[in-house]
């Protein structure tokens, strides 16, 4: 029983070491953009997908709180120096993407046996955490997401706790 038990241990641990591997060669991978990274472009995050300023103020699809804390993280970032701040993605080292939680609603009508349809509708749970995203960019174009974190009002306050995290990273990553 006893090396039932032992075996099943080696098993388990030895499934997650891809993962863990992985995660050692994101946050590798990560520190080298972080160090020598000098141009930075601000943009938002849906989903898997960086918007760049540009493109999200064309779509109107912001949403206040999105347009404020997009606000207060460029502000975050013009004081602290590290980076020069640009509004071309494609010339930039690395793209911060920002994204604030929210529940998503869904309504809609379904036509059910009738001449009227009918109307459905509730609440999606979408995440409710902020989100701060960095992406490595390659050959001016977005290239794999090299950071991430995520927070319950992260985007909230100055500092904002997720831009706090980030300074950290990129801090020690140049050291």
């Amino acid at each position: 029983m006893h090396k039932l038990l032992v075996a099943s241990v080696v098993a388990a641990s030895l499934a997650w070491l891809p993962s863990l591997s992985r995660v050692a060669a994101q946050e590798a991978t990560a520190d080298g953009f972080f160090a020598s990274a000098k141009y930075v472009a601000l943009g938002y995050g849906r989903g898997d997908v960086f918007v760049s300023e540009i493109d999200a103020e064309k779509s109107k699809s912001l949403t206040n709180e999105e347009k404020v804390a997009f606000t207060e993280i460029r502000k975050q970032l013009e004081s602290w120096n590290r980076f020069v701040l640009t509004s071309f993605p494609e010339s930039a080292d690395l793209l911060i993407a920002v994204r604030v939680g929210k529940r998503a609603e869904l309504v809609g009508s379904v036509p059910i046996g009738g001449p009227q349809p009918i109307r459905v509708g509730g609440q999606a749970q979408s995440s409710t955490d902020d989100y701060l995203y960095v992406y490595q960019v390659t050959r001016g174009r977005v290239g794999p997401q090299i950071w991430e974190k995520h927070l319950s009002k992260g985007l909230s306050g100055s500092p904002a706790p997720l831009f706090e995290a980030l300074r950290i990273a990129v801090e020690a990553a140049s050291k």
